[in-house]
């Protein structure tokens, strides 16, 4: 079953924090796109297995589709057409998702990379009805968490292509100013007013990787990192600005309750983030 285009989920499963928070500039490597791995597939959601040849197209930029996979066996290649030509944004091997939490929660919807299959390549169809039922008991912050961090990786998309085509804005914000109350190493906070600029500590100089809003988390997120904030990046402020802090040890809780699937459906994003983030800091020239 061929779907209709792909936005996609790169990660692999949960690693440690100090995997995860290796994606600041200072952790980019040059085989930064090798391919990503994850854990063992679970088969409790997996509704069909289907098989691909080397070269076939899985996804297409452009076309609309609600599929979400999580890959059993073999590579496959996430790419993104731009003005100035194609550019490869991550390669996927086993474990990882290709797709994101939007498959399960807004059924169809137009998809921004496509998806090809660099050999022979087994996907595992995941059932998003009991994805989107074990979503649907979340508590309203740990879901406000995942949308949160599902849109961090589409902006960190965005820069990345942005720098790739010359069109990046390197100007850091002129209206907002570094609050020292939010860059502690162990709280977690999330955004009711007001807007915050996270900037990343590049090796040649400050960087923009976004802009959070309403609703937005930052700072320790208990159970990921991904090489932004506390450690790698700091956090500018709108005026005014109001941001609440979480109760950390209950968000960790919930997520060690996740079945198997989900959690590692969840910490991919921190691989997502975070290899997006290298390729950014790369397309910049701050490797």
């Amino acid at each position: 079953m061929v779907d209709d285009g792909g936005i996609v989920l790169v990660g692999s499963g949960p690693v440690g924090p100090e995997e995860g928070e290796e994606g600041g500039a200072g952790g980019v490597k040059a085989d930064f796109l090798q391919p990503i791995k994850g854990p063992n597939v679970d088969y409790r959601y997996v509704r069909i297995e289907e098989n691909y040849s080397a070269g076939a197209t899985i996804v297409k930029e452009g076309n609309h589709g609600k599929w979400l996979w999580v890959i059993a066996d073999g590579t496959v290649k996430i790419i993104k057409e731009t003005p100035k030509g194609a550019i490869t944004l991550a390669r996927l091997g086993e474990g990882c998702f290709i797709g994101t939490i939007r498959s399960f929660l807004y059924g169809a919807y137009e998809r921004s990379a496509t998806v090809i299959a660099e050999d022979n390549v087994q996907l595992c169809l995941l059932d998003a009805e009991a994805l989107n039922h074990e979503y649907s008991l979340l508590s309203e912050d740990f879901k406000k968490i995942l949308l949160s961090l599902d849109n961090r990786f589409r902006m960190i998309n965005i820069n990345a292509i942005q720098a790739h085509i010359g069109e990046y804005s390197r100007e850091l914000p002129q209206d907002k100013v570094v609050e020292s109350q939010f860059h502690n190493n162990t709280e977690f906070y999330i955004i009711r007013e007001g807007t915050a600029d996270i900037i990343g500590k590049g090796l040649k100089g400050d960087v923009n990787l976004m802009t959070l809003g309403a609703d937005d988390v930052f700072g320790k997120i208990p159970f990921m990192a991904f090489g932004h904030e506390p450690l790698y990046a700091s956090v500018m402020t709108s005026s005014p600005f109001q941001a609440d802090v979480l109760d950390s040890a209950a968000l960790q809780k919930e997520y060690d309750n996740l079945s198997h699937t989900f959690r590692n459906f969840v910490f991919s994003t921190a691989t997502n983030i975070s290899m997006t983030t290298k390729l950014f800091y790369h397309l910049l020239g701050h490797t």
